[in-house]
């Protein structure tokens, strides 16, 4: 019997190893968890990569092999380039999966996101021995899509129907749910299917000592229309009554590629662009309050997770604590409107010890929910039993 650590592929078309971006995040998280379990772990990114792309990635996941298309397949691409067609073929990329599956041998597949399905197709007839695939979901795509349509510009969504979802995804050996209530809808979905919460994880930091002034408030999000118009409406509704009634004793930092979408010269007093920060690290450290007034969206919010994994005090809105409702108004503050989420920090940046009794609320509920046994434990146990 081998005694080799079997082989785990990550398909996916989402260059997670930039880091900006929360689906970045979450892919990343799922990798080193996979690989900590004593799991090889690769990575199948369909189609050509730049070098600076492919040095990033090795220099922070050297855990991990990277995996591209055959050098013939990306010929035949460059060709179809030069007589006028754009993107790579499905079946390139179909075929440069079995070619791979051929090489590399790996006992499951995990498959990044909806769209990636049609990549599976008969891959059974083309490798020689079985292989388990998973589909990671991160969100429930038809509720996506209803919520946010094409007002989503790092993924713009089709119409689809949760019977047209459903058809795709049942052919999987396992679907995995990013959080509880998406996992209950994909059971109800899927019934023959077995369905795996794999949820985020993130390092868990105790709280910071600040300075009481000035009080900082972060926002911090990729360049998405929704992300867009969130923090569009917080500045418009929000904003102009905490300036108000706080002056300089607050101010808030915009950070993340949604501020490349903002004129710094227009944003109101008391407001700045950090832009894309590589160390996140040190900017949760001089933040006092993170606040996320997303209203569109599904799946998990990732900069939530991770503000709280920060031991933050975190004010968002119904849509934001989705897959966390059970910390809601315990660990951190739910707003339902402009007007409450405009009371609720202005209470929050005058009163430091409600801050600091946020905060511990807010690591004990990290503490509970993100580390890799609680977010990766089920789909752990599932690949050892099918090991």
């Amino acid at each position: 019997m081998s005694t080799e650590p079997d082989m785990i592929l990550i398909v996916t078309d989402v260059p997670f190893w930039r880091g900006e971006a929360g689906a970045h995040q979450r892919i990343a998280s799922l990798c080193r968890a996979l690989y900590d379990a004593g799991y090889d772990v690769g990575v199948f990114y369909p189609t050509h990569l730049s070098e600076v792309d492919r040095a990033q990635f090795q220099d922070r996941f050297p855990e991990c092999i990277l995996y591209l298309p055959p050098p013939h397949l990306l010929a035949l691409r460059l060709l179809r380039g030069k007589l006028g067609f754009r993107g790579p073929l499905l079946w390139e990329r179909r075929r440069a999966l079995r070619y791979l599956c051929l090489h590399c041998l790996p006992k499951f597949i995990i498959f990044q996101y909806l769209r990636t399905a049609p990549l599976r197709h008969k891959l059974e007839r083309a490798v020689p021995y079985p292989i388990q695939c998973l589909m990671d979901t991160h969100d429930v795509q038809h509720l996506r899509a209803a919520s946010l349509g094409h007002n989503d510009a790092d993924r713009p969504l089709p119409a689809i129907t949760r019977e047209e979802e459903a058809a795709q995804l049942e052919p999987f050996d396992a679907i995995l749910a990013i959080q509880d209530q998406e996992a209950a809808e994909l059971r109800a979905m899927c019934p023959d299917s077995p369905v795996l919460r794999a949820g985020h994880t993130h390092p868990i930091h105790s709280p910071v000592q600040k300075p009481d002034v000035p009080v900082r408030l972060l926002f911090i999000a990729g360049e998405g229309q929704h992300n867009q118009d969130a923090i569009s409406a917080f500045l418009r509704e929000v904003w102009p009554g905490i300036h108000a009634a706080c002056g300089d004793r607050v101010e808030l930092c915009i950070a993340g590629r949604i501020g490349d979408h903002l004129d710094a010269a227009t944003l109101p007093d008391g407001v700045y662009r950090a832009g894309y920060v590589a160390d996140l690290n040190a900017l949760y450290a001089e933040t006092h309050i993170a606040v996320n007034p997303i209203f569109g969206g599904s799946g998990l919010k990732i900069k939530n997770v991770e503000a709280l994994c920060h031991s933050l005090p975190l004010v968002t809105t119904p849509v934001g604590a989705q897959g966390l409702e059970d910390g809601a108004d315990s660990a951190f503050v739910v707003c339902e409107t402009p007007d409450a989420m405009r009371a609720a920090l202005i209470r929050l940046i005058g009163d430091a010890d409600a801050r600091d009794t946020l905060a511990k609320a807010a690591q004990a509920y990290a503490e509970a929910h993100f580390t890799p046994a609680a977010a990766y434990g089920e789909l752990v146990e599932f690949l050892r039993q099918h090991s």
